[in-house]
């Protein structure tokens, strides 16, 4: 229905973007990517070409092409397999992070829709992204230099302090989106969702730094491990340029 619907030459501009931004987010839905890239760009060059919603809050049609532009980056950021690591793991962590980032951006013009709708979904999708490369960084195993139980702590110890900032950022982005759902009363559905999702990334904070003080070393330690290996892969880069 929707070639059909964008076919038509009677629709207004607001309606061609809504059709276009429908397209994208179900062929995204569908594992379409290129499909999803081509509704979507349409969409944005129209808002570029037009200034739809260059000021002030996002019409409802801006704000589903941003929120599905955010939804095609975050596609193609998780779909950046991290495990197993490999020797290109820098690499694919960053192009993973570039996405991310990307994502993060077109969720944050969603933000300005309207429809509080648009906003708690897009604030949600922000703190979603941010668990999920936080859980997919955690399930990498030691590596096999790490052979004693001393050394897999050590790893688990590292890798948690490393990228704890993900959780601190996702868990943050949940209180932005809740304190917007309270102050505008709209989209209920998914500030449940974004409650549940905070208290999941809580709960496991917390169980991060239980089982780190457990542990032979503090935290501190920990800290200073991490710089003398940044130090040393930064080193390291250095010699080969």
């Amino acid at each position: 229905a929707l070639p059909i619907f964008l076919g038509r030459p009677d629709i207004d501009l607001a309606e061609r973007m809504l059709g276009l931004g429908a397209r994208g987010l179900a062929k995204i839905q569908a594992g379409e990517e290129a499909a999803a890239t081509r509704a979507i760009q349409q969409g944005l060059e129209l808002m570029d070409e037009t200034r739809y919603g260059a000021t002030g809050q996002l019409p409802v049609a801006a704000a589903m092409i941003k929120y599905a532009n955010g939804e095609l980056r975050k596609f193609r950021s998780e779909k950046v397999s991290l495990n197993p690591p490999g020797a290109d793991f820098v690499s694919k962590l960053e192009m993973r992070c570039a996405f991310l980032l990307e994502a993060q951006t077109s969720y944050a013009d969603a933000i300005r829709a309207v429809d509080p709708q648009w906003a708690a979904m897009s604030g949600y999708r922000v703190g979603e992204m941010y668990r999920t490369l936080h859980r997919d960084l955690m399930m990498i195993p030691p590596n096999d230099k790490a052979k004693t139980e001393h050394d897999k702590q050590l790893f688990y110890g590292i890798m948690h302090v490393r990228y704890r900032v993900l959780l601190e950022k996702g868990n943050e982005m949940m209180k932005r989106t809740l304190a917007l759902g309270d102050k505008t009363g709209g989209g209920a559905a998914w500030m449940k969702r974004a409650e549940a999702l905070k208290r999941e990334m809580d709960v496991v904070l917390e169980e991060e730094k239980a089982t780190i003080a457990k542990f032979p070393f503090t935290e501190d330690e920990l800290q200073k491990a991490l710089e003398i290996m940044k130090k040393k892969a930064a080193a390291d880069v250095a010699r080969k340029k």
